[in-house]
């Protein structure tokens, strides 16, 4: 603007009237950064401490409705309320007029000589109609006379349309009228998100607006999230080159990624984006569609559920309380929690233990043998439990389990064809099992630290080589299972490692060449139990 204004001036040239310079440090144009001047012009505004009307018939200010409306919605994160609270006992009443040539007029006529506003119910309904029929623009483009209603049109010539528009924000603000009250029927709203800067903005116009119309927040819950940076931190701009593209995000990771990166992380705060980041949530991403796929790869002859061995109970017990934990986190919106809790049973009890487990029995025992029933029974809960807990994050990838699930896995899982129809899942608390279980989770750590100590020495390959000796046992009949050794056996000589809660000696039978447990009576013949099934199958 300063390179041109010479220009036009001499354009001008002796029709200029007057032409002077006026320094002064304030305001500024936020975007082009230029000097501004105010210009006093009349304004509208909306009292913020003139009381009116309650639906209790008393009389209250819009500043202590809206301060009461504020204690009865749940802020995330807490500090929030406060927050908000302060800007409404600190601000000034709210301007709602501005001087543009465009956006959502404020349809009424003032008279030409008082410039008293009409407010008459009469002429407002009759605009409001049009404005359905032709949309606002109708206010600028049809004559005063066109916009009154037909028995009042003879005061056309006295009236003058008011030439102001509405706040923005009053538009923002007024959106839960017509999306919740009119549209949708849902007032309040459950919950309205948005980035934190949202308190002095949206959040408080649509508060004070429905504090105005009903006497209360047009939201029970309000969530603000931070804003996404470059991984130093630093805002991202085309300037600076620093700019990661959604669109780069999706081609590159996808959409299922970019959602549990978002949930991976303190969303509350800013997000640091860069490739790196979302290479590592690719990595979570893969141990779980890797669990989900060894699942429904094991649960796929299974044509009726079976009861459940006492492993299977416990890991049943076990997801129930996590997957019960992880839900309270959610419904908290504390979704970097609940994911953590949800990351670290996959990894750790469900993967590194029962899935490790159960693989003897699921390539080796029978086809139909119970044991092997009862663990693929035992699957198709824990993927329908995962399904149920990912699918709003990882839609997509949910959606491509029922693709490729069995036709029983989808009888349970779901009520209808898709990610959308799914059940919630029955969950199997067992918190006696869950305390039994203690001891042998316990000896299972100090069995892998002397496994690591063996395999250091390489004495042994597996834990498959060896036997154990308990020296104080327990009611636990599985432990040879549990711990994946060949036996369970009474005490010996020449042991390879003795530790106080038990001892470890190099397995004495052969190796099957089936199962690879160190069972069998002679080399290269199948154990016992491998034998048998290779009879029947």
């Amino acid at each position: 603007m300063l390179k041109i204004q010479p220009k036009i001036l001499e354009l001008l040239g002796e029709n200029l009237l007057h032409h002077s310079v006026i320094t002064h440090s304030y305001p500024h144009c936020w975007r082009t950064h230029e000097p501004v001047l105010y210009r006093a012009t009349t304004q509208w505004f909306i009292l913020m401490d003139e009381p009116f009307l309650q639906p209790d018939g008393s009389k209250k200010t819009l500043r202590q409705v809206a301060l009461e409306a504020i204690e009865a919605v749940e802020f995330y994160p807490k500090q929030g309320k406060n927050r908000l609270k302060a800007m409404i006992e600190q601000r000034p009443d709210w301007c709602v007029s501005r001087q543009r040539s465009w956006g959502v007029p404020m349809a009424f006529f003032v008279d030409k000589e008082s410039q008293e506003p009409l407010f008459e119910p009469a002429i407002l309904e009759h605009i409001k109609g049009i404005f359905s029929q032709k949309g606002c623009n109708a206010w600028w483009e049809a004559k005063t006379a066109d916009l009154l209603p037909q028995d009042l049109k003879h005061l056309a010539p006295k009236l003058e349309k008011n030439p102001h528009i509405l706040d923005v924000w009053f538009d923002s603000g007024s959106t839960f009228k017509a999306v919740c009250e009119e549209r949708l029927k849902l007032y309040p709203s459950g919950l309205v998100l948005e980035g934190s800067d949202q308190h002095r903005g949206w959040f408080q116009s649509s508060l004070l607006l429905s504090c105005i119309a009903h006497s209360k927040a047009p939201f029970k819950a309000v969530l603000t999230h931070g804003f996404t940076v470059d991984e130093k931190g630093h805002k991202m701009s085309k300037s600076k080159g620093n700019v990661i593209s959604l669109e780069h995000i999706l081609n590159t990771y996808g959409s299922d990624i970019l959602r549990l990166w978002v949930v991976l992380n303190d969303y509350q705060n800013d997000l640091s984006v860069s490739d790196a980041f979302f290479k590592q949530t690719a990595d979570s991403y893969k141990k779980i569609r890797n669990t989900l796929r060894f699942l429904l790869a094991n649960i796929a002859d299974l044509e009726s559920l079976s009861p459940l061995n006492p492993l299977d109970e416990w890991i049943l017990a076990q997801s129930a309380q996590v997957f019960n934990q992880v839900q309270a986190h959610f419904q908290g919106y504390d979704f970097v929690k609940g994911l953590q809790k949800l990351l670290a049973f996959i990894a750790n009890e469900l993967s590194g233990i029962y899935m490790d487990i159960c693989k003897d029995s699921l390539y080796c025992d029978g086809k139909n043998s119970p044991k092997r029933r009862g663990i693929q029974t035992a699957m198709l809960h824990l993927a329908h439990q995962l399904s149920f807990t990912l699918a709003p994050i990882l839609t997509y990838t949910i959606e491509e389990v029922f693709s490729h699930a069995s036709s029983l896995f989808k009888e349970v899982a779901l009520s209808g064809t898709s990610v959308f129809d799914l059940k919630e899942p029955t969950l199997h608390p067992n918190e006696a099992l869950l305390e039994e279980f203690k001891a042998p989770l316990h000896l299972r750590t100090l069995f892998s630290e002397a496994l690591d100590c063996l395999k250091k020495d390489k004495q042994v390959k597996t834990s498959l080589e060896l036997e154990i000796h308990l020296k104080e046992p327990d009611d636990f009949k599985h432990y040879a299972e549990w711990l994946m050794v060949s036996s369970v056996c009474a005490k010996q000589d020449n042991a390879l490692l003795d530790t106080p809660a038990f001892t470890l000696y190099k397995a004495k039978a052969h190796k099957c060449p089936r199962c690879w447990q160190f069972t069998s009576h002679s080399a290269l013949e199948p154990c016992a139990r491998c034998a048998k099934v290779l009879e029947h199958a």
